[in-house]
């Protein structure tokens, strides 16, 4: 579920270690995009029922169902359960859901609606949930989340001693995206370019996650850099 995939800053250099070390540049397989849309509001997905199945009225009906599917078909021994109220917002805002605009999402929601527990995941990225939903424009945090992602991915590079291909770069990034929780991004801070410049400057995580001498140096500059919804 998308909606359960955030954090609330990129608090400096324990989580930058732990990302550079698990940021691979050099692997050739693909990661799917965290939800495949990302946006900083969605307000209207908590409002709407039903009605029409296009624009931002379709897309909160993805969420509406979304998260109700998500939530019966999850195992009763899942630990903490997310609300339907705070799942709908946040996959509003993961989807964001009020720059759509002419998508039509009915036959992602018969979908949804009709597929089994088991299926739920591998649904939600069929073609016809999936390409509507890439539609709808990502909201600027959210590509400033992109660029971090990337940075990251760039400097775990270097500290692999690899020159990673353009298809190697975008994958890492992608699932570095996923990780940090990209979709949820809300708003950028006044560090945020002095951040990627610290991480780029930073020095390479040990191997241990950065239990070591050689965790490398706190970046601040990182900590309120992105905001993300929670």
């Amino acid at each position: 579920m998308t909606a359960s995939k955030r954090i609330v800053t990129l608090s400096g250099a324990g989580f930058i270690a732990v990302l550079l070390i698990g940021a691979s540049c050099g692997g050739g397989g693909s990661a799917a995009p965290d939800g495949g849309g990302a946006g900083q509001s969605g307000g209207n997905a908590g409002q709407t029922g039903g009605g029409a199945t296009t624009g931002p009225q379709g897309c909160a009906q993805v969420a509406q169902v979304l998260c109700m599917r998500e939530i019966a078909c999850a195992p009763a021994d899942a630990g903490t359960t997310i609300t339907q109220a705070d799942c709908v917002r946040l996959e509003g805002i993961s989807l964001t859901c009020d720059s759509a605009t002419t998508e039509d999402f009915s036959a992602c929601i018969g979908i949804l609606k009709s597929t089994s527990c088991t299926d739920l995941d591998s649904a939600s990225a069929l073609p016809s949930c999936s390409n509507p939903i890439n539609m709808i424009p990502l909201s600027d945090p959210q590509m400033k989340c992109g660029d971090f992602a990337q940075a990251v991915c760039q400097k775990s590079a270097t500290c692999q001693g690899v020159t990673p291909t353009a298809a190697q770069l975008q994958n890492c990034t992608t699932q570095a995206y996923s990780d940090i929780g990209c979709s949820l991004a809300m708003s950028v801070g006044a560090t945020f370019n002095q951040c990627l410049t610290d991480v780029g400057a930073s020095s390479c995580p040990s191997a241990d996650g950065g239990a070591g001498s050689d965790a490398g140096t706190a970046l601040p500059s990182c900590d309120t850099a992105i905001t993300f919804a929670q």
